[in-house]
């Protein structure tokens, strides 16, 4: 995918992110689309959470990392980083520490 730029694409780590997501989004539209219209899946979900007012969230437990969830982010970050160009890697140099 190519980004519109008289220079060639952007060279900032930050155009990165936003060029996947605009890749999944152009693959993955039709996929998306069909899925949100499923009359017996989707469409009573969107209706539920229509229904929804208010929530109570317990704060604390957003506050708490878990062992599953840190060990995600930590296998995310060697993901995104082994496909991330070294002249991008070098502007974090501690974020996988």
């Amino acid at each position: 995918m190519k980004e519109p730029s008289p220079n060639g694409p952007k060279k900032d780590a930050s155009s990165l992110s936003v060029r996947l997501l605009r890749y999944v989004i152009a693959t993955s539209y039709a996929k998306i689309t069909r899925r949100l219209k499923h009359k017996t899946l989707s469409q009573p979900y969107i209706r539920s959470l229509k229904t929804v007012d208010t929530f109570n969230m317990v704060e604390s437990e957003l506050e708490q990392p878990t062992r599953q969830g840190t060990e995600n982010d930590r296998l995310f970050l060697i993901k995104f980083f082994s496909t991330t160009p070294p002249e991008f890697q070098i502007q974090f140099p501690k974020l996988l520490k």
